[in-house]
């Protein structure tokens, strides 16, 4: 079956009706293979669940700073200025509004530690510090073997 086909089957699946319990009555109302009806509603539960989970992910880490943030808090807490001088390209607007979004994301925690100057600063919160830094470091191995094997080999001849 070609790409094409098994889209078309696809499209056809997911218009069809709730009337029709088994894949293999739905295979048969769309006249499509049993196998194939089964590959495709694989493929449907892969994308509510496990995709949906991953790309909520993906979406939260999409920041131009959201990343080097989240690595700069692993240790502790930190205050807008020491983000500022870890990460010297960042404007402080930049970093203030993905602040915000971890914030709103119940990722980073921000507390007013204020008396008479004001003085506040973020951390990550409980639930997520150890689930966290898990993924920043396996991110981090993961960038370390990609980089290792996409080094291209150095030629020791010259063109002339």
């Amino acid at each position: 079956m070609s790409e094409q086909e098994l889209k078309k089957s696809i499209v056809a699946m997911n218009s069809l009706t709730n009337d029709l319990t088994s894949s293999k009555e739905k295979a048969l109302a769309l006249r499509v293979e049993p196998e194939v009806m089964t590959t495709c509603v694989r493929i449907r539960t892969l994308d509510t669940s496990y995709t949906g989970r991953v790309a909520r992910v993906i979406n939260l880490l999409e920041g131009k700073w959201t990343v080097q943030i989240l690595c700069a808090m692993r240790e502790h807490s930190v205050r807008l200025s020491d983000l500022k001088r870890a990460i010297p390209t960042a404007s402080k607007k930049a970093l203030t509004a993905s602040l915000r979004s971890l914030e709103a994301a119940q990722v980073v925690l921000r507390r007013d530690l204020s008396n008479t100057v004001l003085r506040v600063e973020y951390e990550l919160a409980d639930p997520m510090r150890e689930p966290l830094i898990t993924l920043l470091d396996h991110l981090a191995e993961w960038g370390r073997l990609y980089d290792s094997e996409e080094q291209p080999a150095v030629s020791l001849l010259t063109i002339k």
